[in-house]
């Protein structure tokens, strides 16, 4: 029996693996590791706490910090009680996470740290309380630190049992998260659980992940993606996540870390090829033997697509386990030694990059999703990586093109609506059809390759091309 909500989903894996490391985090200079029971327990306490404090079904508390663990417990805590997390980019503008935290009549918010919070000086009158992931109040500032909203919960003295979260429905709303709108005012996209589970059920078909994965997390945890294929799909599977500092300390990270799985957007590895091809290109020696060696994997992947049909001369195989063993398994070292694939959201990947990881044995599976539809359409699958395209719609997915070439999707992963904008919503979806506002194409074997954003989004009735999946 699948899930109704998130935590549950969460508490079977704890169940599953309650020893087995969850996250991993940097700190003083070495990374720090947290089991599943530890995890589970430090969301139990701080959701007493919250409760305490007054959130319950229905409230809105907003998270304003980078990714980091008490990310992660602060969003289940508050998911738990049946209240809605309203995460906000923290390189957002200051009056911009006003703006948000007005609209989406947020009542707590949950900060990282002092100088975060100090960037909205005056709250709105919605918000009731504030806490503070790290660190204490700042002169007059009135604030809860974390340990505290902790330490009350365990003086709760409640037990699991006590806890409102099997009571959750996965019509109930989980979250609500913004996007810019073409006029630049927020528009809050309302997600059910229900919406979000669907997504990561679909996800495992597409995405082969185990419990023994590891996945680095290296983007801030409010954008959808990298809520769902950076924290949720591991959390899923039972896999570990590991944070990396920033993004300019990726591959040390890496190397650190040893992930199997990274999850990013295209400029996450666009910086990690730039830092491996300048250290080749540092010497002649390791250039030529790095560019001699990708030429003949390439013939080598050009005659073993072929199929059997078409053997493989013997002093190409030969060749090819030497580079391998003299080239890119340096290479590979450098980035960890255990990767097994790449995720990659938010944009395409340049085919030079998509080349380079390739020879390495590492493929980049490319998606295609939008905040409306719980961040993801489509993906490629590692064994079948279609450089150039989105990949094939997520199982459960259905998805036309209209005349003009807009993308439509019907999934059960399409938001609840926009939040207090009842007009727009009905103006998106139509029928059951999210209408995404991208024009894109559909190629004979049904991957999804995305051309442009439609400027103006007017629905039509009829569709010229129909797939699902």
């Amino acid at each position: 029996m699948k899930p109704h909500n998130l935590v549950e989903m969460l508490s079977r894996t704890v169940k599953r693996a309650p020893d087995k490391t969850a996250l991993m985090w940097k700190e003083d200079g070495k990374y720090q590791q947290m089991s599943y029971q530890k995890l589970w327990s430090m969301i139990r306490d701080f959701a007493f706490g919250l409760e305490r404090l007054g959130i319950h079904q229905g409230t809105k508390v907003a998270i304003l910090a980078e990714h980091n663990p008490r990310w992660l417990i602060s969003d289940f805590a508050v998911l738990s009680l049946g209240a809605v997390s309203v995460p906000i980019p923290p390189k957002l503008e200051d009056e911009q996470i006003t703006q948000i935290l007005q609209h989406a009549d947020v009542e707590a918010m949950i900060a990282k740290d002092s100088e975060t919070l100090a960037r909205v000086p005056e709250l709105p009158g919605c918000v009731r309380h504030s806490i503070l992931m790290y660190g204490t109040a700042a002169g007059d500032m009135k604030a809860l630190q974390f340990e505290t909203v902790m330490q009350i919960g365990q003086s709760v003295g409640m037990e699991d049992s006590d806890w409102a979260y099997p009571a959750i429905q996965s019509s109930d709303p989980a979250t609500i998260v913004h996007t810019s709108g073409t006029t630049g005012d927020p528009k809050g996209v309302l997600l059910s659980h229900g919406n979000l589970l669907s997504s990561l059920d679909a996800a495992q078909h597409s995405v082969p992940c185990t419990s023994f994965d590891r996945f680095l997390s290296v983007f801030p945890s409010s954008g959808i993606f990298e809520r769902m294929a950076g924290q949720m799909l591991p959390l899923y599977f039972g896999a570990a996540i590991a944070y990396a500092e920033n993004e300019e300390t990726v591959t040390e990270n890496i190397r650190e870390v040893r992930p199997t799985i990274l999850v990013g957007v295209p400029r996450s590895f666009e910086n990690i090829y730039r830092q491996i091809r300048s250290e080749m290109n540092g010497s002649r020696m390791k250039k030529y033997l790095f560019d001699l060696a990708a030429k003949l994997l390439n013939e080598y992947a050009q005659i073993s697509s072929r199929g059997f049909n078409w053997p493989v001369p013997n002093h190409l195989l030969l060749k090819h386990a030497l580079s391998h063993v003299l080239v890119f398994s340096s290479i590979r070292e450098r980035l960890g030694g255990h990767l097994r694939f790449m995720i990659a959201g938010g944009g395409a990947l340049a085919p030079e990059i998509h080349r380079f990881f390739h020879t390495l044995g590492i493929p980049v599976v490319e998606t295609y999703g939008l905040t409306e539809c719980s961040s993801l359409v489509s993906s490629n699958r590692p064994d079948q990586v279609r450089p150039g395209t989105a990949g094939k719609p997520l199982p459960g997915t259905e998805i036309r093109l209209l005349s003009d070439g807009e993308l439509l999707v019907k999934s059960p992963s399409v938001m609840l609506g926009y939040y207090k904008q009842p007009d727009l919503t009905a103006k998106t979806v139509i029928n059951g059809w999210l209408h995404t506002g991208d024009i894109a194409e559909i190629d004979e074997n049904g991957h999804i390759r995305i051309i442009d954003r439609k400027k103006n989004v007017i629905a039509e009735p009829d569709a010229a091309a129909a797939t699902s999946q």
